[in-house]
């Protein structure tokens, strides 16, 4: 998989248990919190997950909890894949737990203009 995707998924969050911690963005310096403890799963897959508290995402994901993410950032790195938030992430809880791997990718074309 190449870096630098935009993606949507439906899988559960599991926060770990490390707090938040604050960095300064590169394109100016301002802090923010990312949290990078995470893990994003479902029965067939689970991949290393960031939340970057955009809008504050952090305050709105709770552990345990299965959502639908539009507008994720998938990056290859090391043979892993990483999912992480960007500033046009949106997130929906999903009522039932997902039995299987719901990737849509790449993001439809709306979502990427908006980036």
């Amino acid at each position: 998989m190449e870096s630098n995707k935009w993606g949507n998924v439906t899988a559960t969050v599991s926060l770990g248990s490390k707090k938040p911690k604050e960095v300064k963005l590169k394109t100016n310096q301002k802090a923010t919190l990312l949290k990078e403890d995470c893990v994003l799963e479902n029965k067939t897959a689970s991949n290393p997950f960031h939340i970057w508290d955009w809008e504050p995402l952090l305050n709105n994901i709770s552990d345990g909890t299965t959502y639908q993410f539009a507008s994720l950032s998938i990056k290859h790195f090391l043979g892993t894949t990483h999912l992480s938030t960007t500033l046009t992430t949106v997130l929906e809880t999903v009522e039932k737990q997902i039995e299987k791997n719901e990737w849509s990718f790449p993001a439809p074309k709306s979502q990427k203009e908006e980036l």
